[in-house]
């Protein structure tokens, strides 16, 4: 007895068998759209080496550094001598210029360039800009040596320079709260040795190179 084909693929006979198969066999086959242009890319395993992390590191290093824990001491003490010394009619850096004079009285160019650390042309504009400010005076050297120029403070000078040794004192005593005495002479020693290797090495590598040396 014949069995028709609807028979067959309604008992899923060999007649139906193929067309599901193949069905499956494209969808199977089907690719996944492509990601879009700007989406972002897996980040990448790291490599062995671990030459990825060489940046982080570095920076990592630098926030940990002692010249980094200066840096934001520096600037966090100027911030909180900007205002006063402002007030005084003085720009950061002044200060010390005139806490020299006022301790030593009378000074050469070159022994005040010394004790600020600084080169002699430095020294000299800042002590023009006091001159100018009515604060300090030049005077010549001694047995009319012209070339021997001595720099001290006038009577505003002076009155000025009180006034910053008090806005002074008190800022060392914020900066230094909570630190004992042998601590604070610690640390002024360690700070001092530090700037010493800093000239040391500005110094050497001026001779290297066969500059001269301005003290």
């Amino acid at each position: 007895m014949a069995v028709s084909r609807t028979a067959k693929t309604a008992a899923g006979g060999s007649a139906g068998a193929p067309a599901g198969a193949g069905a499956r066999k494209k969808a199977g086959k089907r690719r996944e759209p492509a990601p879009p242009a700007d989406a972002a890319a897996p980040a990448a395993p790291p490599a062995a080496d671990g030459s990825h992390d060489e940046a982080p590191a570095a920076a990592q290093a630098m926030h940990k550094s002692v010249g980094w824990a200066l840096t934001v001491l520096a600037r966090l003490h100027r911030v909180e001598l900007g205002e006063r010394l402002s007030a005084l009619g003085l720009f950061p850096g002044q200060e010390q210029l005139l806490q020299a004079l006022r301790d030593h009285e009378t000074m050469t160019m070159g022994a005040l360039a010394e004790l600020m650390r600084v080169r002699p042309p430095t020294a000299s504009k800042a002590v023009a800009r006091l001159t100018a400010q009515g604060l300090v005076r030049r005077a010549g050297g001694a047995a009319g040596d012209g070339r021997l120029v001595r720099v001290r403070l006038t009577a505003e000078g002076q009155r000025r320079a009180a006034a910053l040794a008090a806005l002074w004192a008190d800022a060392e005593q914020r900066l230094l709260a909570g630190f004992d005495q042998r601590e604070r002479k610690k640390l002024r020693k360690l700070l001092r040795r530090a700037a010493d290797n800093f000239q040391d090495a500005r110094e050497n590598d001026a001779q290297a190179a066969g500059q001269p040396q301005e003290r």
